[in-house]
């Protein structure tokens, strides 16, 4: 980097904050089984749910709005065509970097269902298959900048693998 990019001594300073209930994060676990022998083979079916909850999640209170850096308002007027520092287009902490908030209020949810089928057959051999459909959601992050984070970004965690067959 440059001196003009260096944080804190000769730029904005970046600085993160938790503050008031820190609620521990914690995880709960479920599941529920069954087998059955059908004509000398074993079938079970079972399935797991994973619900985590107080997970960490991030809020930068000192954003810069979308789109002032592309803002003609905001362009530098000592070099034409660059536009400001990003310290100078925050509107609510002018000057300073990225203000972090910890919240305790991300979550997470897994459910999967696992089936396994196994047949002994002649000479101790053994037959098998196991097919498992999962599904796994997290809220992923707190942005500041939209009315609902829930809608925005509660989707598919990047660990889903939907059907796996072997």
């Amino acid at each position: 980097g440059s001196l003009a990019t260096t944080q804190g001594l000769f730029g904005p300073s970046n600085f993160t904050q938790w503050s008031g209930y820190t609620p521990v994060p914690g995880t709960r676990n479920a599941s529920l089984g069954i087998q059955q022998s059908v004509k000398g083979t074993l079938v079970d079916v079972s399935w797991q749910g994973t619900f985590g909850f107080n997970r960490n999640l991030t809020n930068n209170i000192n954003a810069v709005p979308l789109g002032r850096e592309f803002d003609p308002k905001f362009a530098d007027p000592t070099t034409p065509g660059k536009f400001l520092p990003t310290g100078s287009l925050r509107t609510n902490y002018p000057g300073m970097g990225s203000i972090s908030k910890r919240y305790f209020i991300g979550r997470s949810n897994y459910n999967g269902l696992q089936v396994n089928v196994k047949r002994r057959l002649s000479r101790g051999l053994l037959w098998t298959a196991a097919y498992t459909w999962s599904h796994s959601f997290y809220l992923s992050s707190f942005d500041p900048l939209i009315p609902d984070n829930e809608v925005r970004n509660w989707g598919p965690q990047n660990s889903d693998r939907r059907h796996v067959l072997q």
